[in-house]
């Protein structure tokens, strides 16, 4: 396939009403319902200050979005959803949004945390061979993600990327993840 030809990378605003429709449409057909914040919730991201909302293209040729944490407690930014429209995949657009996470991420001197499935449906472990490709590596700390539906969530991991930084402790793990917890999923 060729590559995505786009070049238009940007913020989503929050009263940017048409991209983010163009988003949850995405969004809806990329993750399953278990997995997925209400709407409602959504744009409660997009207006906070903690959250920004990247995207690859806009209204009907929305290739991609990147919704990301800066989290206030440590210092990472959790990588909480990722994905490529169906017309776009497998046209390198995954790699570019991932890329400008990672080097926003790196200028800002934070730790990216990418949160996906664990498991070994065909699908989450060609999800991890693409982190891993881009140097992702396993965090080891136990992870599970809160509920935000009505089903409980799959299994989840983090993933972090190191910036060849040595791996952190599992005390360090354990905050990242309360952190998460805190600030991502509004648990006490």
């Amino acid at each position: 396939m060729a590559a995505y030809a786009g070049n238009n990378l940007q913020y989503l605003e929050a009263g940017d009403d048409a991209g983010f429709s163009a988003l949850m449409a995405v969004y809806e057909a990329s993750f399953p319902t278990e997995e997925r914040k209400s709407a409602a919730w959504l744009r409660e991201m997009l207006a906070g200050l903690s959250y920004r909302f990247l995207t690859l293209g806009s209204g009907a040729d929305l290739a991609g979005f990147a919704v990301i944490m800066r989290s206030t407690a440590q210092p990472i930014t959790l990588l909480e959803y990722m994905a490529v429209a169906p017309l776009h995949r497998g046209k390198g657009v995954g790699r570019r949004l991932f890329q400008q996470v990672a080097a926003l991420t790196a200028n800002e001197n934070r730790v990216l945390v990418i949160e996906i499935e664990s498991g070994e449906s065909e699908d989450q472990v060609r999800r991890r061979r693409f982190y891993a490709s881009l140097g992702a590596e396993p965090l080891a700390v136990p992870y599970t993600m809160p509920r935000v539906a009505a089903a409980p969530p799959p299994p989840m991991e983090l993933l972090w990327l190191s910036y060849g930084r040595p791996h952190p402790s599992e005390e360090t793990g354990k905050r990242w993840v309360t952190a998460i917890h805190r600030e991502v999923y509004r648990q006490a």
